[in-house]
């Protein structure tokens, strides 16, 4: 039971139709095996070993084991291992919610949590540190880094939506959604694959099954129980367990003070260190959108040890690896280096750089040049690079730069990582500027995972605010219950641009998780708008949009009384058109009904463009109004609506820079989409 202020929760309070916990183990000796796990709700089937059936299991409690209780928060848990499988008896129709705690380690496909029909399991995945989710495809998600090593527990959550999706949760972060014919299952077992096959190496204190779909607010409730339970990080990067994770926000020490120590985040606890004053970069507070960075000047490093840095238990060169770095970048014409790791022997290791013509590079040895844009002196980035066998992509604030084919990395025995400079013993190539946060893990993510994290990022050091937006309408800043009713939608950007509507029938309804996950304002097509101010934008301006068309195509989803529009229609296909005086006019992008769909559009006369995602620009002429007083989900002065949701608005009173839209574009493209666009 865990107090959420005064409130006392315990999972029993939403009606679950199974919940085991290692804590109810009772009369059982450590290391030993037992069954049945008992159901802790009243009248409901235990977990039990069927003796003679196509189901054997071998539980353990770990009450005393050090090695073991320290990923559970020094509380029991219950060991599967290599056979096994028990059948608590539960079917489950079209709706519902499943909560895991455990830790999956070095194993191949086997399956945790496994349902018939639709063969939905989690698991740890094919390298030993995912969660693998199969439905009509299979899915990979990152379930922990240890590779055998102790550490890694983690909060899975799978449910359904209304929508039709199955959402996939990783320590309460959406990882990704997907769809499967029949969401029924048709028997559950633990610890074992579907008929056949060995079960899976975890360790798993508890197990949450609802036989309904769970409100966000409901969810959310679980997963806080859980992670003050377990002493279990929530949030988007805590998700992923990275294998070095270093923010400036933590080092806690005073403003412009030398650092000796920069602590590591990760579940590693493997820090940076610098014991030569003269080589200590310095703490600078409030620096970027309120977070501290650290400041390099060209001859400060620190370092630590490469301990799970590798890929794989020894380091086998096969290439898998992630970074992500927020960090300002001196256009010095100097090559240096931000992140390194290897051994000092011939240099065999990786290292992100900045090079001398002021592009991002990675590599060893020599570096390769990936980004296709030269970094600006004094400007704050995110730069991420995702390294699978000896491909490397690189990405600049979300936006894909490119990649390399070449031979990235020799095998690396032993050695260490260095921020600022190259690793002890081979050589200085000193950094020069700031660096707020690195995020570093032992193999690859998938696209889609390495544009979530940057666009989180991008969110939480303000790279998208300091671009100066004159609306900023956030459906993710609204404190709501779903179905809720909404009057007010406010303007972040500080320009005092709100969106209101006094009618409650012409509210729209506030929706949770209906843009891949995130919340949305959802519009009925009958007479939902709302209205905002007079912004007297002048073109040239930039709009971005996040919105769902799901039917009734030809009403406007954005308005202004200088009749300054973006609107779906059907020409002959799905499309958006611009109308700004002139015409109904390309810039025309497809879009596709019932799918959260970022667009963008540049008004500017007859150099106007826009796009859907990152599916290419097109150019067109509708005309040189302004926007006036705006309005959402209608056309402005009539009542009729458009079937929409709508996520997210932000309107710049310019024409942004190509970095600038890529970086507005690589922060909307982290939040919103379950897949990548590259």
């Amino acid at each position: 039971m865990n107090n959420f202020g005064s409130f006392k929760f315990t999972p029993l309070s939403l009606k679950p139709i199974a919940w085991f916990n290692s804590e109810s183990v009772k009369g059982v000796a450590d290391n030993t095996l037992f069954s049945p796990w008992k159901n802790q709700v009243p009248g409901q089937p235990d977990a039990a070993n069927t003796a003679g059936a196509d189901f054997g299991t071998w539980w353990r409690t770990y009450n005393d084991d050090p090695a073991f209780t320290a990923l559970v928060n020094n509380r029991p848990t219950v060991g599967m291992w290599d056979v096994g499988g028990v059948n608590p008896g539960i079917t489950l129709g079209s709706n519902w919610t499943i909560f895991v705690v455990s830790n999956g380690f070095l194993e191949f496909n086997r399956r945790l949590i496994n349902g018939w029909d639709i063969n939905m399991l989690l698991a740890p995945n094919r390298i030993g540190n995912g969660a693998y989710v199969e439905g009509s495809v299979s899915h990979d998600f990152m379930w922990n880094n240890n590779n055998g090593a102790s550490g890694g527990t983690a909060i899975g959550c799978l449910k359904t939506s209304d929508s039709g999706n199955i959402e996939y949760y990783l320590n309460g972060s959406n990882a990704t959604n997907f769809q499967v014919a029949n969401r029924s299952i048709g028997r559950i077992t633990f610890g074992k694959n579907n008929y056949a096959g060995e079960g899976p190496a975890a360790l798993t204190p508890e197990i949450i099954i609802f036989d309904y779909t769970l409100t966000i607010d409901q969810k959310q409730m679980v997963e806080r129980y859980l992670a003050n339970k377990y002493a279990i990080r929530l949030g988007d990067i805590a998700a992923y367990y990275p294998t070095r994770w270093f923010v400036a926000d933590d080092i806690n020490q005073a403003d412009n003070t030398s650092i000796s120590t920069w602590p590591d985040r990760s579940r590693q606890k493997i820090d940076a260190f610098q014991a030569t004053s003269s080589k200590q970069p310095t703490l600078k507070k409030n620096i970027l959108n309120g977070h501290s960075v650290v400041r390099f000047d060209g001859g400060d490093c620190l370092t630590g040890s490469d301990v799970n840095m590798k890929f794989g238990a020894s380091g086998d060169g096969s290439g898998a690896r992630a970074c992500f770095i927020v960090c300002k970048v001196n256009a010095n014409g100097v090559t240096e280096l931000m992140f390194a790791y290897g051994s000092s022997a011939s240099y065999q290791g990786w290292a992100i750089v900045k090079l001398n013509n002021n592009l991002i590079g990675v590599g060893r040895n020599g570096y390769d040049a990936l980004s296709n844009n030269t970094v600006i002196n004094g400007q704050y980035y995110v730069v991420g690079v995702v390294e699978s066998g000896d491909v490397c992509d690189v990405y600049i604030n979300g936006v894909y730069q490119g990649s390399s084919s070449s031979t990235l990395m020799n095998t690396v025995s032993s050695g260490s990582f260095a921020i600022g400079n190259y690793i002890p013993g081979a050589g200085d190539l000193y950094y020069t500027g700031d660096i707020a946060e690195i995020v570093y893990f032992n193999r690859n993510l998938s696209k889609y995972q390495a544009l979530r994290i940057q666009g989180h990022l991008l969110e939480k050091y303000g790279l998208i605010k300091q671009l100066g937006p004159n609306l900023w309408l956030d459906a993710s800043d609204i404190i709501a219950n779903e179905g809720d009713k909404i009057s007010t939608w406010t303007d972040k950007s500080g320009n005092n641009n709100h969106a209101t509507q006094s009618t409650v029938a012409s509210q729209p309804t506030y929706r949770k998780s209906v843009a891949n996950g995130k919340p949305a304002l959802s519009f009925d097509a009958t007479d939902d708008w709302l209205q905002g101010t007079n912004m007297g934008t002048p073109q040239p301006f930039t709009v971005f949009m996040v919105a769902n068309i799901k039917s009734t195509p030809g009403v406007a989803i954005f308005d202004s009384s200088n009749r300054t529009l973006i609107a779906p229609f059907i020409f002959g296909q799905n499309a958006y058109y611009l109308f700004a005086g002139n015409q109904y006019d390309n810039p025309a992008p497809l879009y596709v009904a019932n799918k959260t769909i970022i667009f963008s559009a540049l008004f500017n006369g007859a150099s106007s463009t826009s796009q859907n995602n990152n599916n290419g620009k097109i150019t067109g002429n509708p005309g040189t109004e302004s926007i006036g007083t705006y309005v959402l989900g209608t056309w402005y002065g009539q009542t009729g609506g458009s079937d929409c949701d709508i996520a997210e608005v932000l309107v710049f009173p310019r024409a942004l820079s190509a970095e600038e839209y890529d970086r507005v574009q690589g922060y909307l493209n982290g939040k919103y989409l379950n897949y990548s666009p590259y």
